[in-house]
């Protein structure tokens, strides 16, 4: 939560006037200037207009209410108002809005969404509280919770409200800027750059995978010093939790040199939008940073371990040849993933041909998991079809594949071809 929050809206007092109020607190680090700030009702987009000095403090509470609230409010023991204006909450199908007078910070609606005006309520209104209840926000231990949605957010409750004296005085605060000039020189990155571009026509840096090998990145950058180059410590690239030194090049003149630095990316990193950034700190610890980006291309790429599969049977038998995780088994098919995207195989096949006649395609069956009856598994065809093998960056997956050999086939040695291609899901 970065903005002040409606924790409690008393709608429905016992005393109608003079008895409804509204509580709102600061979840932020700092104080907050609400001066000017607006409650937009049912009855008016500017019900209450906060006044001017109106500051929450951080952790603290403004507590507002209808004229009348000193003397009129349901419970004497209930804390003073910290602003008082005439005040009109309808009890039912209705809402409250906080405006800072350009965009809404907060709202709590109450009872049937279609009849509560718009921007009065956030995801979901609560069905609403009895007479002399109140709407209050839930906690999740000291905290509130805020997930958007007033029927998660808020339960019908006895009051309980707090005014600013719960933490610092709302209409007495003050703020002093201080500025302080601190004397001295530091280094600054005159330019920093990548000089690997693998797609020159567009916008930006585009660094390419190469599948199964590490892909090496050149950065360089220029810093200076006004008190001279050897004034300059360290020159640090950093990418992720990476730190890599950048050595100096040349030096340009008495204040400016010249650094440079690879860094590799491996073939399975996520494909995306990479920062890296340069950190140049001098002999009196002063540092100095700058940012650069790329865009780390998506690659589908496989490796297949089996370059022929061989089967061997009579007529009306089967034969197998079972498929394993293991790449150093070259007759036990293996697919690798060695590009950084998730893919999955598109398979089509030829009929096995000989002198002595045809093995249809179709007698050739096959499994991504030793299971011959399941959505992994299917009948090979001349046609292209495509499994969700979802294989995934860095794994393997083994391929298993049946020949039943129709009865009535001449022996002799058949042949054809088994195509796999990898395809983005």
């Amino acid at each position: 939560m970065d903005n002040i929050i409606i924790t409690e809206v008393l709608y429905n007092p016992v005393t109608e006037s003079g008895g409804e109020a509204v509580e709102l607190y600061n979840p932020t680090t700092g104080p907050i200037d609400v001066s000017g700030w607006v409650l937009a009702t049912e009855t008016s987009p500017t019900d209450v207009t906060l006044p001017v000095g109106a500051v929450i403090s951080s952790g603290g509470y403004l507590l507002v209410a209808d004229i009348g609230w000193s003397g009129s409010r349901d419970n004497m023991g209930w804390p003073e108002a910290d602003y008082e204006e005439t005040m009109t909450l309808t009890n039912t199908d209705a809402g409250i809005a906080l405006s800072d007078g350009s965009s809404i910070i907060d709202a709590v609606g109450w009872g049937d969404q279609l009849n509560i005006g718009s921007g009065l309520y956030e995801g979901n209104p609560h069905s609403g509280s009895s007479e002399g209840e109140a709407l209050v926000r839930t906690k999740n231990g000291s905290s509130y919770v805020d997930t958007g949605s007033n029927l998660n957010d808020f339960t019908a409750a006895a009051p309980d409200f707090h005014n600013s004296s719960f933490g610092s005085n709302a209409f007495s605060s003050t703020e002093i800027t201080i500025v302080a000039v601190v004397e001295g020189s530091f280094p600054v990155i005159n330019s920093f750059g990548i000089l690997t571009d693998d797609d020159d026509s567009a916008e930006g840096n585009q660094i390419n995978p190469v599948p199964k090998r590490n892909k090496t990145v050149e950065v360089e950058s220029v810093v200076s010093h006004d008190n001279g180059n050897d004034y300059v410590d360290t020159v640090v690239l950093n990418i992720g939790s990476s730190s890599i030194g950048m050595a100096k090049q040349l030096e340009l003149n008495s204040t400016a040199s010249l650094y440079k630095a690879n860094f590799s990316m491996g073939y399975y990193d996520a494909a995306g939008n990479y920062s890296i950034t340069v950190t140049a700190t001098d002999n009196s610890g002063f540092s100095a940073n700058a940012s650069a980006g790329f865009d780390y291309s998506s690659l589908i790429a496989m490796e297949i371990d089996t370059t022929n599969v061989q089967f061997s049977a009579m007529p009306s038998k089967s034969s197998e040849v079972i498929g394993d995780a293991d790449e150093s088994t070259a007759a036990n098919t293996t697919i690798a993933n060695i590009g950084n995207s998730v893919f999955d195989i598109e398979l089509s096949a030829t009929n096995l041909s000989s002198i002595g006649g045809i093995i249809d395609v179709g007698n050739i069956q096959y499994t991504f998991n030793g299971d011959y009856n399941n959505s992994l598994a299917g009948t090979l065809s001349y046609l292209p079809q495509i499994k969700q093998v979802g294989i995934g960056t860095a794994s393997k997956q083994p391929l298993s594949f049946k020949l039943s050999i129709p009865t009535a086939t001449v022996p002799g040695n058949y042949s054809g071809t088994i195509t796999l291609i990898a395809v983005k899901p």
